[in-house]
Parts: C-alpha cells; structure tokens; sequence
C-alpha cells in the first residue's frame, strides 16, 4: 500500500522536476541539450508512474477510484507535456540566440 503513496509522490516530483530544469536554466542563461534531455526524461518517468498506478487501480478492481482520478490525470498530464514542451522550446530558443543559431550541449 505504501509503495503507490510513494509512486505519487514520484509523479509530482518528477512533473515538477521536468518543469523546473527549463525555468532554471532559462534563468540562469546556461543548459541546453542536457538539461532538456533531463526535463524530457522527468516528463516522462512522470507520465509512466500515472500509467502504472492506473494499472494497479484495474488490477485491484477499484472501478470508483479509477473513474474519480482518470479524468484528473489526463488533465495534468497534458498540461504537464504542453508545459514541458513549450518550456524546453523557450529554453533551447533563447540559448541557441545568445550563441548565434547553434545549440551547444
């Protein structure tokens, strides 16, 4: 029972994590393709862990919890992709302007 507390826990960790690498390496002016290789993978370890919880809720037939919490997921998680995305693009776009068109890893 405690494992899915934790698998929670992960996906907002995760979804936050994939959020802030762009916001910080937009502030800080530095980055680039690692950073948005980082923020991408946390996007999508966030995404897996949704999907594997949603898997446990039909293995243990909770129909009620799976139909309460469906919905919600699919809410935050393309919020979560868009966000990421248009982030990671901001990013990428800025830094390939302050060094003359070319991303540097």
């Amino acid at each position: 029972m405690y494992v899915y507390f934790w698998m929670n826990l992960g996906q907002l960790a995760f979804g936050l994590l994939a959020w802030a690498v762009p916001i910080l390496s937009l502030l800080r002016r530095s980055g680039g393709l690692l950073s948005c290789s980082v923020s991408l993978a946390s996007c999508t370890l966030s995404l897996c862990l949704v999907v594997c919880y949603l898997a446990h809720l039909a293995d243990i037939g909770d129909v009620s919890a799976f139909l309460d919490t469906a919905n919600a997921f699919r809410l935050c998680a393309g919020i979560l992709t868009v966000g990421t995305f248009l982030l990671n693009t901001l990013a990428l776009a800025l830094q390939a302007r302050r060094f003359g068109g070319g991303v540097h890893g």
